[in-house]
């Protein structure tokens, strides 16, 4: 009621991934709170905002700076108030990685800093995966793929029975060079195939993990 009164208003917002999908149509079934979730006016917006490591597990993969092209590095709405500090980009996190260093996060090893596109001004001019390092590894080790343009990504790895053990991305990735870390400590010594899927394109190499 507040909200349709105008007493409330929903500003700078960037929305992805809740309720049903990732429309405005799909966060709910109401005129009036589409309107607001999807208002330009208020510089409210739906969009994947491309976290560079997403991670619940112990592998240094958490590292929820945004990627070059996510739809949250601009919209900051501009401050009155100089208590508070004028970003540029929507959220708690820029350049800089600030759970790092004195977190309990960090300090559990959840956090990493994961560099998402090395050189914006030399983007890869075709599809690669790159032979995995440290290898062999034991029991961490980070691979790193590169894309010439945004696509769909799986990267997965397989024991030698072609069995599943681990899908690292299953996700939109934007162009650039990209490092995932694969934490194996649940898995046994042996060697394993990981497997890049990115577009039309299939490759895949193979590493050992020695305990």
């Amino acid at each position: 009621k507040r909200l349709e009164a105008g007493d409330l208003a929903l500003q700078n917002n960037l929305w992805w991934d809740f309720a049903a999908g990732n429309t405005v149509t799909t966060f709910s079934d109401q005129d009036f709170a589409q309107a607001y979730l999807g208002d330009a006016a208020n510089a409210n917006k739906v969009g994947d905002p491309l976290f560079r490591g997403v991670s619940r597990t112990t592998d240094g993969g958490l590292d929820p700076r945004v990627a070059l092209g996510s739809p949250a590095l601009s919209g900051a709405k501009t401050l009155d108030d100089d208590y508070f500090t004028q970003t540029s980009y929507l959220g708690a996190f820029g350049d800089e990685n600030w759970l790092t260093g004195w977190t309990a996060l960090d300090e559990l090893g959840y956090v990493g800093e994961l560099t998402d596109v090395e050189d914006s001004e030399a983007l890869p001019t075709s599809y690669a995966l790159s032979q995995n390092y440290p290898n062999p590894f034991n029991p961490s080790t980070t691979i790193r793929f590169a894309l010439p343009e945004a696509a769909n990504v799986k990267l997965t790895v397989y024991n030698i029975l072609g069995q599943q053990v681990a899908q690292l991305v299953n996700e939109l990735r934007t162009a650039g060079t990209h490092n995932v870390v694969w934490n194996a400590s649940d898995v046994s010594t042996g060697i394993y195939i990981y497997r890049l899927e990115a577009g039309t394109n299939v490759i895949t190499k193979k590493m050992t993990l020695i305990k």
